[in-house]
């Protein structure tokens, strides 16, 4: 499956990488960022990268999919240039009050996760980078 999701910072953030095709990207990356939301005690932040993503998001999927809040979840950011996600995860934050922030890069996402959450680091976010380097992009 052409998703990918891993603790970029452990029990804090929460990364989601979608490549090639995958129109039903928004609700597999919500359930497994729930599952893996459920086993941290401490407030989580998910990135999701949608920047390899090369095809459409499934709109009737989206709509279909059941969003139940989560207490320990932060904010989300959504790295690309998708003005569709965009749009659907504004949709998706306002009905479970989450708070979403957009960035054309990840170094922008982690800048907006440093100004919200103080008890990340940038040098948590540096060796958690070193972790996507191992992640596909095609």
């Amino acid at each position: 499956m052409p998703i990918h999701t891993l603790w970029l910072i452990p029990e804090r953030v929460v990364y989601s990488r979608i490549v090639g095709e995958e129109p039903d990207a928004v609700t597999v990356v919500y359930t497994a960022m729930q599952e893996i939301g459920k086993t941290s005690p401490h407030i989580v932040h998910a990135i999701i990268d949608d920047s390899y993503m090369t095809g459409r998001y499934n709109l009737q999927t989206i709509t279909q999919t059941k969003i139940i809040p989560n207490p320990n979840a932060g904010c989300v950011v959504v790295v690309g240039s998708n003005q569709f996600a965009r749009m659907v995860s504004t949709a998706i934050g306002r009905a479970v009050r989450l708070k979403f922030s957009y960035a054309n890069t990840l170094e922008q996402g982690e800048a907006f996760l440093l100004q919200q959450d103080r008890i990340l680091t940038a040098d948590q976010f540096t060796a958690g980078r070193a972790l996507l380097n191992a992640l596909p992009t095609e």
